[in-house]
């Protein structure tokens, strides 16, 4: 009996596109620690940046998008690349005490590529962001899978911002989240572990 060598892939979904967006560097802080902290696992970064998804009509979300049957070439893309994951890692901002809007849409375009793996939540804000993974939470229990706790919610206000309005040092300025988001991997590590058992 041959046992597959691959590792498990965790993808982290950049869920923010918006103009001076810091989800692709706050992804990137994650994966540098996730990558130390669990080699047993592979980080890939995914960027709904790269993935742009029309909003939902009939045509573009047919009644079978649920059964993992896409006519579209750009949700027909998407599932591909999701589809390669064993677990994930939202990453979202917070918006009006929510999550952003085009990770709900990212999300509502698939289905049985979400279906019973393991996520975790990293959201930020201004100040505290909890908010946005209390909406996102139901969704999530909705496709079956099961959330990694902690939640890790960061404060991305003032104090680590440059010039520009842009993260000043993740690594430095986030070290005090590393803990959480540590055992929040782990947990997923965990549920992974529990899975091909």
């Amino acid at each position: 009996m041959k046992f597959s060598t691959m590792k498990p892939i965790v993808q982290l979904i950049v869920g923010s596109t918006r103009p001076g967006r810091v989800g692709p560097s706050i992804a990137s802080w994650a994966k540098t620690i996730a990558d130390k902290q669990f080699p047993e696992l592979d980080f890939e970064i995914v960027d709904l940046a790269d993935y742009p998804l029309p909003l939902p009509t009939f045509e573009t979300q047919p009644p079978k998008n649920a059964a993992g049957v896409y006519t579209q070439p750009e949700t027909q893309r998407f599932s591909a690349k999701v589809a390669t994951a064993s677990a994930f890692l939202f990453l979202t901002p917070q918006y009006n005490w929510s999550f952003s809007a085009v990770l709900k849409n990212a999300i509502d375009h698939l289905c049985v590529e979400w279906n019973d793996k393991p996520a975790g939540i990293i959201t930020w804000a201004m100040r505290e962001s909890d908010r946005a993974a209390v909406g996102l939470l139901p969704i999530l229990e909705c496709l079956r899978m099961p959330v990694a706790r902690p939640l890790v919610a960061i404060n991305a206000g003032f104090t680590v911002r440059d010039e520009k309005f842009g993260l000043r040092d993740p690594a430095t300025d986030f070290v005090g989240y590393e803990p959480t988001l540590i055992e929040a991997v782990g947990q997923i590590a965990a549920l992974l572990k529990e899975k091909s058992s």
